[in-house]
């Protein structure tokens, strides 16, 4: 909900401050590169690992609300990808590290606790937005941007609200994990307990064959459908949870800011619920129903709120909270997905890692250039999500039975 009153405090309009938020998903591209290497070459360090990104992530975020410019804003969001990206590889392999085979609820805690904390933010920022009063109309001409943070509109500065003092809560908190990370890392393993060592050397790691029983061609297409996959799920949900609070300010709804902070809570509040309640439909429901009827939900969610909402508060809120649900169980469910069709390792991780990142600064970007346009465009960008996911998850669908078909016919041959 802070994203409306930091544009106000750089004085840009939603084009620009989407540029400093593309500058996350590079970044997050970039960690997960370097996060793939690091934890290979030093499984033994990631609890430090794991530190020295909380710590970034902590600096990061206690600048942001003092950077005065976009670009410098950029930067800050930039190391904070950089940072997320090392801990979306430095986690999920120190999960299947600590609990090998038996990774699975844990992995599904981790995912959990992000829309826990995605649900506790909205709170924290809440008491210290500006005033509803002090919203503006931005309704101004921007030329064409030719750099990443060029900046061609002067927007009136507004520096009214208190949005430094949750940057700074929540960036303490991070620091307090990281010296909980320190903590572990300083005390070490467990007597007794061994740490799991990657068995494949680098060659057999980089090697899309090594996850797909040799076939090399079918790790190729699948892992490429899944880099798609990816693509879709997190900028989606990237652009739907960063743009909800503005779509309710700026739209024609027109929310008090208490209001819309309500929603994006609700918002947060069914993501976390959907995560949850996949862990418990995953073992009673098979994973291609599931996935079925989440790709097609998500086409009818968001046809549904880009007909209506914008004239009808109570469909925004109905179908928000249906679409919150359903974005959730989008990304833990591809993990599933792939694990049933390949031997996921972490370069194959990092690959969907870095699938993400695309998505999340795709997607970012060119929401707040529409966004800016018209606040209605932020739901027929959702509508786009939606299409494209379906059609990614009917090419991986085709290619995991083709292939598995071959597979089986070549082995009898």
């Amino acid at each position: 909900p802070t994203l409306v009153d930091l544009r106000q405090r750089l004085g840009v309009n939603y084009e620009e401050i989407s540029q400093a938020l593309l500058a996350k998903g590079v970044g997050s591209i970039f960690g997960a590169l370097l996060g793939g290497f690091i934890n290979e070459r030093f499984y033994n360090h990631l609890d430090l690992s794991m530190a020295i990104s909380l710590l970034l992530i902590a600096a990061a975020c206690v600048v942001i609300p003092y950077s005065g410019t976009v670009v410098l804003a950029g930067t800050m969001f930039a190391v904070n990808g950089l940072a997320e990206g090392l801990i979306n590889t430095g986690g999920n392999t120190m999960v299947m590290h600590l609990w090998g085979e038996d990774a699975a609820s844990p992995m599904n805690s981790l995912h959990f606790g992000f829309g826990l904390g995605a649900l506790i933010a909205p709170q924290i920022a809440r008491p210290f937005l500006s005033p509803d009063a002090l919203d503006y109309d931005d309704d101004v001409t921007t030329m064409p941007t030719t750099t990443m943070f060029s900046n061609t509109t002067e927007a009136p500065k507004i520096d009214e609200s208190q949005i430094e003092i949750p940057y700074i809560i929540a960036g303490c908190a991070v620091a307090l994990f990281a010296l909980f990370m320190v903590g572990f890392y300083i005390r070490g393993p467990p007597k007794g307990f061994h740490l799991h060592q990657p068995k494949s050397n680098f060659r057999e790691m980089v090697n899309p064959g090594s996850c797909a029983n040799g076939r090399t061609c079918f790790g190729v297409q699948l892992l490429v459908a899944l880099f798609l996959y990816y693509i879709q799920t997190v900028g989606g949900e990237r652009a739907y949870g960063k743009f909800l609070f503005s779509y309710a300010v700026d739209s024609d709804i027109k929310m008090k800011k208490s209001e819309a902070s309500n929603l994006q809570t609700v918002f947060w509040a069914s993501f976390t619920a959907g995560r949850l309640s996949g862990v418990l439909i995953g073992k009673f429901v098979p994973l291609r129903y599931v996935m079925i009827g989440n790709v097609i939900g998500n086409v009818i969610t968001a046809s549904i709120l880009a007909g209506f909402a914008e004239q009808n508060a109570t469909i925004l809120w109905v179908f928000s909270c249906i679409m919150g649900a359903l974005i959730s169980i989008a990304f833990p469910n591809g993990m599933s997905w792939a694990n049933l069709h390949l031997k996921m390792n972490s370069m194959s991780v990092m690959i969907l890692v870095i699938g993400g990142g695309c998505g999340d600064f795709t997607y970012n970007y060119l929401t707040g250039f529409l966004f800016d346009k018209d606040p209605q465009n932020l739901m027929y960008v959702m509508v786009g999500y939606a299409v494209f996911l379906l059609a990614v998850y009917v090419l991986m669908e085709l290619l995991a039975c083709l292939n598995d078909r071959n597979f089986v016919e070549n082995q009898v041959e």
